[in-house]
């Protein structure tokens, strides 16, 4: 059984994880992400105010956007890593606005977006554009933007799928708006 940990421990986890997934080391990633979960689930209540956002919704965001970023650069885990972080990003993504985060959702959309990209299911990527061009009058996030800007100049030169100019021009219109 795991002892009781303050938040600022599972926070140092969960940064771990991060820092193993963007040097490409899934082991590691996988081990420091399981010690964050573990850690969170003995988490004290007198954890730092600054961390009442750090939930296993937490947690699971940054793993899924880990994934995203791991599975790009370990082409033999493609597939069961950008599987493993739709799993993880959907939900969120999906439920953000509704749960008064939708910056939130919109970046782990943005993220999401960008595993149905390297997937190429241009199927997906259009829906979750489609998705995410709703979001963006509702957040002011420069980041957000910035990453959806990039996200949608890499789908603009690989989607074929019939819904994929109706996507991507939705985007375009959102960005423009401020």
């Amino acid at each position: 059984m795991a002892s009781s940990s303050d938040g600022a421990s599972v926070r140092a986890w969960g940064r771990m994880a991060t820092a193993h997934a963007a040097a490409g080391d899934i082991s590691a990633f996988r081990d420091a992400t399981d010690r964050c979960r573990t850690l969170l689930e003995h988490c004290r209540d007198d954890a730092p105010p600054s961390l009442y956002y750090f939930t296993p919704e937490q947690v699971s965001a940054e793993a899924g956007h880990a994934l995203v970023e791991l599975a790009a650069t370990n082409p033999a885990h493609t597939r069961r890593l950008l599987a493993e972080a739709t799993t993880l990003l959907s939900p969120l993504t999906d439920h953000g606005p509704t749960s008064g985060f939708p910056r939130s959702a919109l970046l782990h959309g943005i993220h999401l977006a960008h595993a149905h990209l390297i997937a190429r299911d241009p199927d997906a990527t259009a829906a979750t554009l489609l998705q995410l061009a709703d979001r963006v009058p509702a957040v002011q996030s420069i980041r957000c933007r910035n990453l959806l800007r990039r996200i949608r100049r890499s789908a603009g030169a690989r989607m074929r799928a019939p819904d994929g100019a109706p996507a991507l021009t939705a985007v375009d219109r959102a960005l423009s708006t401020t």
